[in-house]
């Protein structure tokens, strides 16, 4: 695990990072990103797991959604089409997920990070649940592909509890950062 110091400048680092979607290397992360989701989402499908569209946040606790993967085969995933996504952002780049609700790639990597992330390391919804699960999915992703899988994973998760005074909110209090895809510095993306 990060130590708070690590924790306070992966926050810090995603504060300060520009959103560059149009940057050469951003394009790159994000394309093999989505090639690499997109497959997930796909294996995950044949593989017995229906992914469910909710207009709300279906879960209360990382237990119930646990439940739900290993007893029902099913997950319940938050989708909203991307609407609080920047128009430039490529998590908001439509995709055929051919399933009613799934229609950008947030939505159908909400679903996969949540199996493949959460579920597959057991990985609560807090901090530490948060960064087990970028380590164990950044496992199944291609080395281009981590960048966009920092922005939208760990980087959020450090800003969202450890910058400003988050860390003395409660968690369902603590602000969810503007969405971001930008260059990371590759110590961030190696921190184990």
């Amino acid at each position: 695990m990060h130590t708070l110091a690590e924790s306070q400048l992966a926050g810090w680092a995603y504060e300060v990072m520009s959103h560059a979607p149009n940057h050469a290397f951003v394009i790159l992360s994000y394309s093999v990103f989505r090639q690499e989701i997109m497959r997930q989402w796909n294996e995950l499908k044949e593989g017995g797991i229906n992914f469910i569209s909710s207009e709300t946040d279906p879960y209360t606790s990382s237990a119930s959604m646990l439940e739900d993967v290993i007893l029902r085969q099913e997950l319940k995933v938050w989708t909203n089409g991307g609407s609080h996504l920047p128009p430039d952002h490529p998590m908001k780049s439509p995709v055929e997920a051919h399933q009613e609700g799934f229609t950008v790639l947030n939505d159908v990597f909400r679903g996969v990070h949540d199996v493949l992330g959460h579920a597959a390391s057991g990985g609560q919804f807090g901090p530490k649940g948060e960064e087990t699960a970028w380590k164990m999915h950044r496992s199944t992703l291609s080395t281009v592909a981590h960048t966009a899988l920092w922005c939208e994973t760990i980087g959020q998760n450090k800003w969202s509890n450890f910058t400003f005074d988050h860390a003395s909110m409660a968690m369902k209090d603590r602000p969810f950062p503007e969405q971001k895809s930008g260059l990371v510095p590759p110590q961030l993306l190696n921190a184990s």
